[in-house]
């Protein structure tokens, strides 16, 4: 699979050494690898994830998420990366009353969702 022609900038190979430990070379693989790979706003069914996607991509940019890890590109270039909060892309689970359910499978052996 041939991954696409990013530049990586500077400032994107300082965050990736003080924020995912990569060298300069792993550092543009990586980067590769995501605008390749990586998923965007309309590839996520949940409203939440992609609002909070778009809310990123209001100055034209482009936002991929890959690993972990937001990437803003922006014409070919990737201008910065920074982790994702930790509530994204995970699920929740509520029952009807909007109370947490801590166990989910000791829920679902009392409540079977069909």
């Amino acid at each position: 699979m041939k991954e696409a022609v990013v530049v990586v900038t500077t400032h994107v190979i300082e965050r990736a050494k003080e924020r995912l430990h990569l060298n300069p070379e792993r550092t543009i693989r990586f980067v590769e690898k995501a605008y390749a790979r990586g998923k965007r706003s309309s590839d996520y069914s949940r409203k939440r994830e992609r609002d909070w996607m778009k809310d990123k991509e209001s100055q034209g940019a482009e936002v991929v998420i890959y690993n972990k890890t937001c990437l803003v590109f922006q014409d070919w270039r990737c201008i910065t990366l920074y982790d994702v909060p930790e509530w994204f892309d995970k699920p929740r689970y509520y029952d009807s009353s909007k109370q947490r359910i801590i166990n989910v499978t000791k829920y679902l052996r009392y409540y079977p969702v069909f």
